[in-house]
């Protein structure tokens, strides 16, 4: 009886094929003597896996150097349009800066056009409260203005864009006006034509100030113009008082107020003047001075009592008597006997 058979699938015949046709070249090759025996079969199959596994891995490498690059192209792109910005941004803050000041030395800027320190107090804060609004759109500021009596004496700026700001506002400040005088991490610039400083201070962050001032001549003398009311002593305290208006502090025992700076420092000038049985008897003055201005008032004082006075500490012995303590920026004048009690 004939076996019955199936016959084969087309698949299976030809997966035999693929399958016997690679040995059968390699049985052929090593007949043949291109191969010395299967160990070198096996090597030269090693090697062709090995050569394509370094082209893969040589891919993979230029890909990796292709996003490399590309990333520190975009990076660089990215920082050419930051510094474009930041050099568009650092030219409006310069053109903002320099609205604060003016050619003259120690002169206010476009800023502040009409406003003059002394000047009265209702002309000069709407304007520049006014201008000062428009300014901060491009530069924020704070900007303080101090008075006395009704007057305008001192106009404190502080830009709040630092350092970078602080340093571009010090570097046009001196290209301006010059050095000035330098002391302690700041630029004082008088001027004794307008009786003008400014002051531009790096101590406690930025800040440039315009201050009104006194010259020596002015600050000490003997007329009821004077800015150091010599002529008060012995004088009934209540023309003091009404003198001074309502800038003074009052009490049974002292009046206190604060008025223009003098010469070459920075500040105000405070000063007490101590009452006793409703008389001015003494009067102590505080006042920051370089030491060119400390010299200035003590050669002043010596002009108006027509004496020198003594050493350590300088004492004129006068009527009233006139001590001085200098050595430091800040220096303190007295003149009259202070009250012990």
């Amino acid at each position: 009886m004939p076996l019955l058979t199936s016959p084969l699938p087309t698949s299976t015949i030809v997966f035999a094929l693929v399958t016997c046709i690679p040995f059968g070249l390699a049985i052929r090759d090593t007949v043949s003597g291109k191969y010395d025996d299967l160990a070198d079969l096996a090597d030269h199959e090693l090697n062709q896996d090995l050569s394509t596994s370094d082209d893969s891995t040589d891919d993979h490498d230029q890909v990796d150097e292709d996003f490399e690059q590309r990333m520190r192209d975009d990076l660089a792109r990215e920082r050419a349009l930051e510094e474009i910005e930041e050099e568009a941004e650092a030219k409006r803050h310069g053109l903002a800066l320099r609205k604060l000041y003016s050619a003259e030395p120690a002169g206010l800027g476009e800023l502040f056009e009409g406003v003059v320190l002394n000047g009265p107090e209702s002309r000069t804060t709407g304007a520049v409260l006014e201008r000062n609004e428009r300014f901060s759109r491009t530069l924020e500021s704070e900007i303080t203005l101090l008075h006395n009596d009704g007057l305008l004496h001192t106009i404190y700026i502080k830009p709040l864009y630092a350092p970078r700001v602080c340093e571009a506002l010090e570097e046009q400040l001196i290209e301006a006006w010059g050095e000035g005088h330098v002391a302690e991490d700041r630029h004082i610039w008088t001027n004794p034509a307008t009786l003008q400083r400014a002051v531009f201070d790096t101590r406690s962050g930025c800040e440039l100030r315009f201050e009104k001032l006194a010259s020596v001549a002015q600050w000490l003398d003997r007329s009821p113009s004077s800015v150091v009311p010599m002529w008060a002593l012995g004088q009934p305290a209540k023309r003091l008082t009404a003198k001074l208006g309502d800038r003074s502090t009052v009490s049974a025992s002292e009046i206190s107020w604060s008025t223009v700076g003098v010469g070459v420092g920075s500040g105000t000038t405070q000063i007490t003047a101590d009452v006793r049985n409703g008389k001015v008897v003494s009067l102590f003055v505080s006042v920051e001075a370089v030491p060119a201005t400390q010299e200035a008032i003590i050669a002043r004082v010596t002009e108006l009592v027509g004496k020198p006075p003594q050493d350590d500490p300088l004492i004129w012995k006068t009527n009233p008597p006139i001590e001085l303590q200098e050595g430091s920026a800040q220096m303190f004048l007295t003149i009259g006997k202070r009250p012990q009690d």
